[in-house]
């Protein structure tokens, strides 16, 4: 705008305020806008002053205090300056000093939080939220800028390590995410962190400045969101909020940490499928861009795949023996053979897609694909046959996030989190391979539905509902809400067992799942698990549910209402001898789930030619018979029986006369007792501690130079404990020098196979 129009329009702003009997005052720097206060006793019509000013326009704390943005210099009207304000800081501290005496006081006992806010705000609070809005601008106004409080349980991540996984987050789930700052700050005195971002709503960009600490055992989360034309002005006002913050009467409780047993995973889990006929585990790795492929009867690892952008859901066609990978970043879906490993199609999809589901009893087609593409509302379908998209795309609510199907009714379940309903689809593929579906109802839940399924058996879906902390029980014969069920906090993943009529919710903000009676809708459990959880699949043959922590970067496994932990069972050296425990015989590399908390006893039994020697572990063991031991299943670990060849000890008939001699002499009588055995004994330690020494050197060589390369580094490794057996049998070294090169390699193994 140039000085003349500003010249122009000054003079309507005074003639108004002359006519209003009002006293102005005008802010200017050089580098935002200006500020124009309007103070006064009558009352100003909001929509006068918006017609004739293009421009900002606000109504603050009371109907007679205005502001506009002009770009003038520095003005005064009546010679009334309120203080003496430097031109720099006028715009906060204007805005400060007037909203000190137009400020409400908000205190929550149950938080231990106070705080002062704009009176002509609107705070809406519920028990771990509370939420400030700003009044809206003008009738054309559809946003209201708003500060919104979380607390939640802080669990035991580390400050730094939990903003990473919501900064993921952020990336995941907000369109045009774009990261502009973030960093350590003090919040009320105590220690936080800081994340400014913008995003976008599909049709309008916003500004987020994202704070947070952690005060006796809560996490304390303030999310101040503009949108992005309007964040430079409600910025002071937010931060006048914010410094009036204060978290009192709490004190510093100590870490508790629970050992949960855990598979820990070096890459960066968000999703789990299992394909029962194959038991294989497919995991989609957020942040790798992969799939990690996991050997269901040992926990292993088997291969990682490369796929799209942010790889956020996955799952399985059985028949096709093809996995099928939604990448949210890059709008497309990865078909995978899971007979080679290989992706043998991306296919664009919609807008980003966040979940994706398999119907592979479709007539017509060996199978169905279901989409949810959060930012285009709508649900893509694909030929599984074809791997082709059909047309037309469903549309559904907003930013649909979890999808069920009923095989049986051609029914399909969207769980739509930014209307908090659910969409009811019947769908039809003809003879033609014409795709046509009739959306049948629209379900209104509580707040946040983040996931859904159904137990088939009782045509009952269950919608996990996340800022509600609640599961809600919809009847698939009248799409009617039954039951609605409280739960842990956040619940984000839902998984059901049909045969025992038990659902699974995991509970991402209080790193729990909770164990629901599909019968009664009572939580019979809530099950400790990692860092949290974000992810639960049931495999329907073994009847393991699958929970992926993410911030712990695991896997926990759960049976019925119990934690899992597997055992490898080692036989070293490999076909010496096996292992019994608890009556099961147990071969070399066999692997076994225990509930936690099972006693388990196993007795080595050697093969002939061979002796039991000892037993080692990754966990301390029980003392036991003398081929015996005992533990306590808490943890995935380890277990071995070594086993050694008998040495017998054979001198050569030339000592046994020279003894004699020795012996029967009189001159030497006194030193034929002690000084050959001797002897022979120091030359022996003197050659074992030189075997040891060469050994250690050759393992601290092989892992320096393939601890990068994982299965080099264990062939190596496993050759050199080969090795260092031989050389016991032999007398090279002894018992204690074989335990301390034993227990280096297992050191270099655990390390390089934990990353």
């Amino acid at each position: 705008m140039k000085i003349a129009k500003s010249t122009t329009l000054l003079s309507i702003v005074l003639l108004i305020i002359g006519l209003a009997n009002l006293s102005i005052m005008l802010f200017t720097t050089p580098e935002e806008p200006f500020l124009l206060f309007l103070t006064g006793e009558k009352e100003v019509e909001k929509t006068s002053l918006a017609i004739e000013i293009s421009g900002f326009f606000s109504n603050w704390f009371a109907n007679s205090i205005l502001y506009i943005r002009l770009p003038v210099f520095l003005f005064y009207v009546n010679d009334n300056l309120i203080g003496t304000v430097e031109a720099q800081s006028a715009h906060t501290s204007q805005i400060s000093s007037l909203r000190n005496n137009n400020s409400l006081a908000y205190e929550n006992p149950t938080h231990n939080l106070k705080l002062s806010y704009p009176v002509d705000w609107q705070k809406i609070a519920s028990e771990n939220n509370i939420t400030f809005y700003s009044p809206y601008q003008n009738a054309n106004d559809s946003f209201r800028e708003n500060i919104a409080i979380n607390i939640l349980p802080s669990g035991n991540v580390p400050l730094d390590e939990s903003e990473s996984l919501i900064i993921l987050a952020h990336r995941q789930t907000k369109a045009d995410f774009r990261l502009f700052d973030f960093g350590a700050i003090t919040l009320a005195g105590n220690p936080g962190y800081k994340i400014v971002y913008t995003y976008s709503d599909g049709e309008k960009l916003f500004k987020s400045l994202q704070l947070r600490t952690v005060v006796g055992g809560k996490s304390y989360s303030f999310i101040f969101t503009a949108s992005l034309d309007q964040y430079g002005n409600y910025l002071p006002v937010a931060n006048r909020i914010l410094d009036s913050l204060e978290i009192q009467g709490l004190t510093k409780q100590p870490s508790i940490k629970y050992n949960y047993p855990k598979l820990r995973l070096g890459s960066d889990p968000f999703d789990i499928v299992v394909d029962p006929v194959t038991d294989r585990l497919y995991i989609a790795n957020l942040r790798f861009h992969s799939v990690s492929v996991i050997d269901g009867s040992t926990d292993k690892v088997t291969s990682e795949i490369k796929v799209g952008r942010f790889p956020s859901s996955l799952d399985v066609n059985t028949d096709l023996n093809s996995v099928y990978v939604a990448n949210s970043r890059s709008n497309t879906i990865s078909v995978i053979d899971g007979s080679t490993d290989d992706v043998i199609k991306d296919i664009n999809v919609g807008n980003q897609p966040v979940s994706v589901l398999v119907d592979k009893t479709e007539k017509g087609a060996n199978g169905l694909v279901f989409v949810a593409n959060l930012q285009s509302n709508t649900i893509s379908v694909i030929d599984a046959t074809k791997n082709e998209l059909l047309l037309p795309t469903i549309s559904v609510g907003t930013e649909p996030s979890g999808l069920a199907i009923n095989e049986i009714a051609n029914r399909l379940y969207v769980a739509n989190r930014g209307s908090d309903t659910v969409s009811v689809i019947d769908y039809l593929l003809s003879n033609q391979g014409e795709f046509k579906n009739f959306t049948i109802a629209n379900i209104t839940v509580q707040k946040y539905p983040s996931d859904i399924a159904i137990n088939p058996d009782t045509n009952r879906i269950y919608v996990a509902n996340y800022y509600s902390d609640s599961v809600s029980v919809i009847d698939g014969a009248t799409n009617n809400v039954s039951s609605t069920v409280k739960v842990g906090v956040n619940p984000s993943s839902i998984a059901i067992n049909p045969d025992t009529n038990l659902i699974y919710v995991t509970n991402y903000g209080s790193n729990s799942v909770s164990v629901i009676d599909g019968v009664t809708n009572r939580v019979l459990d809530d099950v400790a698990v990692g860092n949290f959880p974000i992810s639960v699949y049931h495999n329907p043959k073994t009847h393991i549910n699958y929970v992926i922590n993410l911030g712990s970067r695991t896997i926990s496994e759960i049976k019925d209402r119990s934690l899992l932990a597997g055992i490898t069972y080692n036989i070293n050296p490999s076909h010496s001898g096996h292992i019994n425990c608890n009556g099961t015989r147990v071969s070399d590399t066999g692997y076994i789930r225990y509930e936690v908390g099972s006693k388990i006893a196993c007795e080595a039994q050697p093969n002939s030619d061979y002796i039991f020697r000892s037993w080692s572990a990754s966990f301390p063991l029980q003392s036991g018979t003398a081929s015996g031991t005992a533990f306590k299943s808490s943890d995935y670990g380890n277990v071995t029986a070594n086993f050694q060849v008998p040495v017998e000890v054979t001198l050569p008939k030339a000592y046994w006369e020279q003894l004699y001699i020795v012996l029967i002499s009189i001159m030497v009588p006194a030193v034929a007792g002690w000084s050959i055995p001797a002897i022979t004994a120091y030359v022996s330690r003197v050659r074992q501690r030189k075997v040891l020494s060469y050994c250690m050197g050759k393992i601290i060589q092989i892992h320096d130079d393939t601890q990068n390369d994982k299965h080099k580094h264990r062939s190596l490794l496993d050759k050199a404990r080969i090795d260092i057996v031989e050389k016991l049998t032999q007398g090279k070294i002894s018992e204690r020098q074989y335990n301390i090169l034993n227990t280096k390699i297992s050191d270099y193994l655990d390390n390089v196979n934990g990353r």
